[in-house]
């Protein structure tokens, strides 16, 4: 992982860490396109890097399976999930979270 993306995901977990501390445990949703070795390795990275850094969080992973109708239905299942971060993995899916959320 490159430095801003290690940054990144250290300030990410700090934010979680507190809100944390706040409540009860946070709730992290990931949206990805479809599923790939490439994209996986970024989801499950991601995941790896919040309990390294002690965030314990409930992680609700959602894959569209290469479907645009399905991307935008998961980002509305997201707002419904009420989230304390979302997460989406490539293009498609960070558009479709980006209107719906």
């Amino acid at each position: 992982m490159n430095r801003p993306g290690i940054i990144l995901l250290c300030a990410l977990a700090l934010i979680l860490n507190a809100y944390a501390a706040l409540a009860a445990q946070p709730v992290v949703s990931i949206s990805q396109i479809v599923e790939h070795p490439a994209l996986d390795a970024v989801r499950n990275g991601f995941v790896e890097g919040l309990k390294k850094n002690g965030v314990d969080a409930v992680v609700n992973v959602h894959i569209a399976q290469g479907n645009p109708a399905v991307n935008v239905q998961i980002a509305s299942q997201m707002l419904g999930e009420k989230p304390d971060l979302v997460m989406a993995i490539a293009t498609p899916s960070a558009q479709a979270a980006a209107q719906m959320i």
